[in-house]
């Protein structure tokens, strides 16, 4: 019997169980679990509008999910994620391409429950590097260090 609503360990509150809720906490589990993100450098549903140096005409649109690592003290973004409970589609990576304007993460991810897209973004040709799957948060560290 599936329930109305569930714990969500990241917000710490009561989520409702809507099928893009459910690809997000699949997600985030993967994330925590398997490939090693500490929970500590993780968010769920950040505004867009956080990430803008000015953040009127910014629109108002919210980020599945945010991984940060730590750089001269402070937390920057690191992935991006956006959750879809539907088939993937171009037309999603437009969406959160458009996102990362914003944020300049240098890694962002669509993903459902059956498929990963996983992009990395090259400053040098102003695009993206697509791959499938999902990649450890030491792998991605490892990665932004060679390209420094």
């Amino acid at each position: 019997m599936e329930t109305d609503s569930f714990f969500d360990p990241l917000r710490e509150r009561v989520i409702r169980n809507a099928p893009e809720e459910v690809v997000r906490q699949a997600v985030l589990q993967k994330m925590i679990g398997e490939f090693r993100f500490p929970k500590a450098y993780l968010a769920v549903e950040r505004a867009l509008s956080d990430f803008a140096k000015n953040p009127e005409g910014i629109p108002n649109r919210r980020l599945d999910i945010v991984a940060y690592t730590k750089s001269e003290g402070k937390l920057t973004p690191l992935l991006i994620v956006e959750c879809k409970a539907v088939i993937l589609q171009e037309k999603m990576l437009d969406q959160i391409f458009g996102y990362n304007h914003f944020v300049q993460a240098p890694f962002v991810a669509l993903v459902n429950q059956k498929q990963t897209i996983f992009g990395q973004y090259d400053t040098h040709s102003n695009s993206y590097t697509l791959t499938r799957g999902f990649c450890s948060y030491d792998s991605l560290l490892k990665k932004i260090t060679r390209s420094s």
